[in-house]
């Protein structure tokens, strides 16, 4: 194995941005994630188990200069609307086009709830 696939591969982390869990309104994930000590491009994914009730579900990805995302938000990526269960999606954003925190936010329209969970997965820059 080429020594750049596996620092490549040693240097992969993923991070739980919102463990499965039944949202029934809109939502955003806690604070932003710090990825500053990240590198390329990072995939962030979506699954979502059961969707109760007629609408749809909108994933969007947002990057901010701040932590708590009081100012300064941009949409850096959105999934494809979901409106049935087992869906299952990534987007990848790019890091050099990112502030220095990113977080998920979900619109909830119609339907009753939703069991969604968000993992963020990316290479750590190598020091």
């Amino acid at each position: 194995m080429s020594p750049s696939l596996v620092n490549a591969v040693q240097n992969q982390a993923q991070i739980s941005l919102l463990d499965p869990i039944n949202k029934t309104a809109t939502y955003q994930t806690a604070n932003g994630v710090d990825i500053s000590e990240y590198e390329g491009q990072i995939a962030v994914t979506t699954h979502v188990g059961v969707v109760a009730g007629t609408g749809s579900l909108i994933v969007t990805v947002e990057t901010s200069d701040a932590s708590d995302f009081s100012s300064g938000n941009v949409v850096v990526g959105t999934f494809a609307t979901i409106t049935a269960s087992s869906n299952h999606q990534r987007v990848f954003v790019d890091t050099n086009a990112c502030k220095r925190y990113l977080r998920v936010v979900g619109t909830i329209a119609g339907i009753t709830g939703a069991v969604v969970g968000h993992l963020l997965t990316g290479v750590k820059q190598v020091q």
